[in-house]
């Protein structure tokens, strides 16, 4: 049996439970517009810092130094060590250099996989050009060529240091196999200069040959004209020695008359 008071103590509980229910089912009813309001000023303020958040996510790369006009001479000496692909027989290799349009390639030696070319490759510098030189070793094979190894050289590292000579470089995309190189960089305003002081002793030579066959021409003329000079002469001579012959008849002639 309940007593009063217990009944009247149950009553306040109850009493006290709803309203902390209530207060909580408030909380739970304002918090949503609480963070809507929160998100919204969050939007904004996201929209007003987007564009510094984008400038820092920006990396901003360096731009790449122009390369410098010339002329670049890479001698390929030899190589070792070739990765052996062939199932019957020695490797055939020959080397082949590629800069875009430029191309060279050596004579292919027979049977060897460490073989000697001594092949020398000149290529063309413009200060635009975005790659370097690819030196490729192949097996000189029927139908397809397989390729033997190949490596990638710097044109700003090789116009850093100038040149370099007899190197030993290893070949990518390879089992194994090396390439003996050296290589220089003639700056374009070097290669002028040289052509120019190459072209100053032949235009004086031309020079020279143009001003020889002036006085050879100028030669005869003089020839021809004392030549004139000298058959008017003689005609004058003989007219007046044929002239007095003449005269010396007629006074015969009266003398004898």
């Amino acid at each position: 049996i309940i007593s009063d008071e217990n009944l009247a103590k149950s009553e306040v509980v109850k009493v006290v439970v709803a309203e902390t229910i209530k207060e909580s089912v408030q909380k739970i009813d304002l918090e949503p517009d609480v963070l809507e309001e929160k998100s919204q000023e969050e939007v904004q303020g996201e929209k007003l810092l987007a564009p510094k958040a984008d400038q820092s996510d920006v990396i901003v790369y360096p731009e790449p130094e122009l390369l410098e006009p010339g002329q670049i001479i890479i001698t390929v000496h030899k190589a070792r060590d070739i990765e052996k692909k062939g199932k019957f027989g020695k490797a055939d290799p020959y080397v082949k250099m590629t800069l875009e349009n430029q191309k060279a390639k050596s004579a292919t030696v027979k049977n060897n996989y460490n073989p000697e070319w001594n092949f020398t490759a000149k290529f063309n510098i413009s200060k635009d050009i975005a790659e370097g030189i690819t030196i490729a070793v192949f097996d000189d094979d029927i139908g397809k060529d397989d390729t033997l190894g190949s490596m990638i050289l710097d044109i700003s590292a090789l116009q850093e240091y100038q040149q370099f000579s007899n190197q030993w470089i290893p070949l990518e995309k390879c089992k194994s196999g090396e390439v003996l190189l050296s290589a220089e960089f003639i700056p374009l305003e070097k290669i002028q200069k040289k052509e120019r002081d190459t072209n100053v002793p032949s235009l004086l030579v031309k020079a020279s040959v143009e001003e020889s066959d002036k006085e050879i021409d100028l030669e005869p003329e003089e020839n021809t004209k004392e030549e004139v000079q000298v058959d008017k002469t003689t005609h004058s001579e003989v007219v007046e020695e044929i002239s007095l012959i003449s005269e010396e008849k007629t006074k015969e002639v009266q003398v004898v008359k």
